[in-house]
């Protein structure tokens, strides 16, 4: 299939999750696929993402050799990325509006630039790439969860149309920008380093995650990695 061809359906399934998969009401079966998809982060953090890291940082050093107080400048992104999606995560305000769009401005700037990583499904950091999008689908779809939950009239109305607004302009500047390899390599450690903050301290709540559904999502999508990546 062709890349553009593979890049257009990734986005429109995302675009999907934010506009039709999120329900007003949770029953025990939906908690327990919440659990199912924390899991599957998991797994992609330490089987895909935390390798993706050692990778890239191999990539930015080779094509960076005079630079060598930046020699960790990948892992330091990735610790950035977790330091701004938590500050979101911290700050409170009164209004619920408000609470709302700060809460969604991480979602945003995260959209924005998985939008950019899936406008080229051949660059090796979004391998193997049904898999990537899986990962980064369920991701959003517990994230979506919990921001609706924060505000579902605001949410529904406006909320999920500008993160699909989102995922387009980062898709469109990754097909109007083509940066080199090392570039690509720090975008996704940014990714990642939300990706870590938000599961650990949103997807997997000691008190409401469900541990059998959590464990053969976490496995089932390690599997699927090790036997399909590369």
């Amino acid at each position: 299939m062709h890349s553009i061809i593979k890049s257009i359906i990734s986005i429109l399934f995302l675009a999907s999750v934010h506009l039709w998969a999120v329900k007003d009401t949770i029953n025990i079966w939906r908690k327990k696929l919440f659990s199912f998809a924390g899991g599957i982060s998991v797994a992609y953090v330490f089987v895909d993402l935390l390798p993706k890291l050692s990778r890239g940082q191999t990539i930015w050093t080779a094509t960076n050799p005079n630079l060598p107080f930046l020699e960790k400048h990948v892992y330091f992104l990735a610790l950035l990325g977790v330091l701004f999606f938590f500050g979101i995560e911290h700050i409170k305000l009164k209004h619920t509006s408000r609470s709302f769009w700060t809460n969604s401005f991480g979602n945003i700037i995260f959209n924005i630039l998985i939008g950019y990583a899936l406008s080229n499904p051949s660059d090796p950091e979004v391998q193997p790439f049904v898999l990537f999008t899986i990962a980064v689908s369920l991701h959003q779809w517990v994230r979506d969860h919990i921001l609706c939950s924060k505000d579902t009239k605001i949410f529904k109305s406006l909320g999920r149309y500008i993160l699909v607004l989102a995922l387009a302009v980062g898709w469109i500047l990754g097909l109007l920008i083509e940066l080199n390899p090392a570039a690509i390599a720090l975008i996704i450690a940014f990714i990642g380093g939300g990706i870590i903050i938000n599961v650990f301290h949103s997807e997997i709540p000691s008190k409401s995650t469900h541990y059998l559904p959590f464990v053969l999502g976490s496995l089932g999508y390690a599997l699927l990695l090790l036997f399909l990546g590369k």
